[in-house]
């Protein structure tokens, strides 16, 4: 896989989720109190364990360090096998100081379209701590994207090659899990579940569109 170097500038609604000082998973920036991830990412962890780092490209050399107040986990998802409800939200301790290297992402509002460009950022697991990038293309169908994979759910969503990639080397499965998803209108689409060795498809991600209510009330409410 080929990877580029991202900027904050360029991904400033990306957080790293740290359990202590290891990396753990990427989340998204929803409000100043908010961070969404993959829920099997915070699943075995308490809100005391966990930092949150935003406002740079590298995990190490933090602009903003946050510790989390509670962790909200989609009602359905019982375990780390319940993968089609795998969303969290993070309700930090205290509020992101908002700026031009940490902003926001709205969600979409709309449902992601077939062969949309879709651009992913995270991190990988292992000793570089730098922000990556990644394009991709989505499989809106969910029977190709059965055809294509082992695992077919509702609020799940294939990653396809893009056209205007390469793909080459190493790909490990926990790399950028929690990630977040933009596609073309610049809004929120997903996170990643899982990525996979490239092959027709090079992940899984969770279909935000589907969630949109609960996040909005678990949000509001709490």
């Amino acid at each position: 896989m080929v990877w580029a170097g991202a900027s904050s500038e360029n991904a400033p609604f990306v957080a790293a989720i740290l359990d202590g000082d290891k990396f753990a998973c990427a989340g998204a920036i929803m409000s100043e109190k908010w961070i969404i991830t993959a829920g099997h990412c915070v699943k075995v962890l308490e809100p005391k364990d966990i930092k949150v780092v935003v406002g740079t490209t590298d995990y190490k050399k933090p602009g903003q360090t946050l510790t989390v107040a509670s962790i909200e986990e989609h009602p359905n998802f019982g375990d780390i096998t319940t993968f089609n409800y795998d969303v969290a939200l993070l309700k930090l301790a205290s509020d992101i100081k908002l700026d031009d290297k940490t902003k926001s992402i709205a969600l979409t509002g709309s449902d992601i379209k077939s062969k949309e460009l879709l651009k992913i950022t995270g991190w990988k697991h292992d000793a570089n701590t730098n922000l990556k990038s990644l394009k991709s293309e989505a499989i809106k169908d969910n029977n190709d994207c059965a055809r294509l994979s082992s695992v077919e759910a509702d609020n799940l969503f294939c990653l396809a090659k893009s056209q205007n990639e390469s793909y080459n080397g190493e790909l490990g499965p926990r790399d950028l899990q929690g990630g977040p998803i933009v596609g073309t209108e610049n809004k929120l689409d997903g996170i990643i579940y899982t990525l996979v060795k490239p092959k027709k498809i090079i992940g899984l991600a969770m279909r935000l569109n589907n969630f949109s209510e609960w996040i909005k009330e678990t949000m509001q409410k709490k």
